[in-house]
């Protein structure tokens, strides 16, 4: 119970941080002595007046919620005392001093605010003021050296400079050179549309395309979108199933450069639209794991320079060999599957200046070393050979020397793949050779050694 002596009672229940003022009188006489007794809702209180008496009181009034400021029985807000008129005056005119306070420092930060905005438009990026020109430069120059192909998503791709800022963006996507390559290395299902856009913005640009997909439904969805831009395919290496490569057909005036490989193994048969008639500038092929068919006229081959025969044998590429006598580089990379008779036969490439010999794997047989005895090839300048093609005995390089002996060729270079030992007699035997050369991780056709072939493949394609 707490208590005061005062007319009018001002009451402050702990915790709820308000001042309760009530007056307690009757008949005239003020309460003088109030004892307030706090309930859970309730406040009772005893007044004690000047003659004596008491008298007991329920204030009526209910304890207010501080987080709130809502009655807790019928939680509606309490409305709080009224202020004098004078008072409340005052009180306006301070708010209103407070809130021009507050706009007028509102108004000063958007004015600051305004200035930094203009002061950032106004300011010029050093990389912003190189001229179109120069960035379209620079962009080329990132990607790979054409032919070679970027990926559509991976580093390289053009598609990551359109990331950049607005202005590359649209510098990138109005510069057709950008566009004109473009590799699938593992094509998925609905990637068409977007290779179709890709080379929609590639201009009038030749075009070097690389699709790889072992999915009928994905390669007939790849052809239907690349297909439309047969007439400037100018590379192409597309790895796919049979039946897709065999469905492609039409002109194609400026291809000069094909890779293809079928799954499983197939004939030529599936690649008869590349004769003379409808790609008579193809200059370079590179073919895996193909049938030789005589009878079938599929491939211009006294048009190509450059030729790779992919997991072949002497018995398949020596027929193919007999036609392209117009060979500048030639590659046979064996299947090593089996040991082959060599057929009784001399080839003759009176143009060849690179000849390699190598093998798809590091295991497995390869021919005998007559196979390289077979060629004539009075303009080599270059050979590179797997040291098992090499009869190293009783005779140390005895089959270099025939080579050599039945070309009249004067090699620049000999490069012996497999082995990384050097033959004490190799110096002393050619020595008009200036270099001569062991590549101990060229044994087999991979990685690397894939990249090098088709570098020069297309350097060659590009010259003649």
């Amino acid at each position: 119970m707490r208590s005061c002596d005062m007319g009018a009672v001002g009451v402050n229940w702990e915790g709820t941080g308000e001042d309760l003022n009530y007056d307690f009188g009757r008949n005239g006489q003020d309460g003088v002595s109030i004892g307030v007794e706090p309930f859970p809702d309730l406040f009772f209180c005893c007044v004690q007046f000047a003659d004596g008496n008491f008298v007991f009181h329920d204030l009526g009034f209910y304890i207010c919620d501080p987080a709130t400021n809502f009655d807790r029985v019928s939680r509606q807000p309490l409305t709080p005392k009224a202020m004098s008129t004078p008072s409340a005056r005052t009180r306006i005119a301070d708010i209103e001093a407070q809130i021009m306070k507050h706009e007028n420092s509102i108004r000063e930060l958007h004015a600051e605010k305004e200035r930094i905005r203009k002061q950032l438009h106004a300011y010029r990026y050093p990389v912003l003021t190189i001229p179109t020109e120069i960035i379209c430069e620079i962009f080329t120059r990132a990607l790979p050296v054409y032919p070679d192909r970027p990926h559509m998503t991976r580093s390289h791709s053009p598609t990551n400079l359109t990331q950049i800022c607005r202005r590359w963006r649209e510098i990138a996507l109005s510069t057709p050179i950008l566009w004109r390559a473009v590799s699938l290395e593992t094509a998925r299902a609905r990637q068409a549309p977007s290779i179709a856009a890709w080379l929609s913005k590639s201009g009038s640009f030749p075009l070097s395309i690389h699709a790889t997909s072992k999915y009928e439904w994905v390669a007939d969805e790849l052809l239907d979108a690349i297909l439309p831009y047969r007439a400037r395919w100018e590379h192409i290496r597309l790895h796919l199933p049979e039946s897709a490569l065999a469905s492609i057909s039409g002109r194609m005036p400026l291809l000069r450069q094909v890779e293809l490989a079928v799954s499983p193994i197939g004939s030529l048969k599936s690649i008869a639209w590349l004769r003379n008639s409808y790609a008579p500038r193809l200059r370079a092929a590179i073919l895996w794991e193909f049938h030789y068919i005589p009878s079938l006229e599929c491939i211009p081959w006294t048009q190509l320079t450059a030729l790779t025969l992919v997991h072949t044998t002497p018995i398949e590429c020596i027929p193919i060999l007999l036609q392209a006598v117009n060979l500048v580089y030639c590659e046979l990379i064996f299947a090593c599957v089996r040991t082959e008779t060599v057929p009784n036969t001399i080839i003759t490439l009176a143009s060849l200046k690179t000849l390699v010999l190598g093998r798809a794997s590091g295991i497995g047989d390869f021919p005998s070393a007559e196979f390289l005895e077979t060629f004539v090839v009075p303009a080599l300048l270059s050979l590179r050979v797997h040291v098992q093609l090499l009869d190293l005995w009783p005779i140390p390089c005895n089959t270099l020397k025939i080579l050599i002996e039945n070309s009249g060729c004067k090699l620049d270079k000999i490069c012996i793949t497999g082995s990384s030992e050097r033959h004490p007699d190799y110096r002393n035997i050619f020595p008009d050779i200036p270099r001569i050369l062991f590549d101990e991780e060229g044994d087999k056709w991979q990685g690397k050694e894939r990249e090098r072939t088709r570098t020069s493949m297309a350097d060659v394609a590009l010259q003649t």
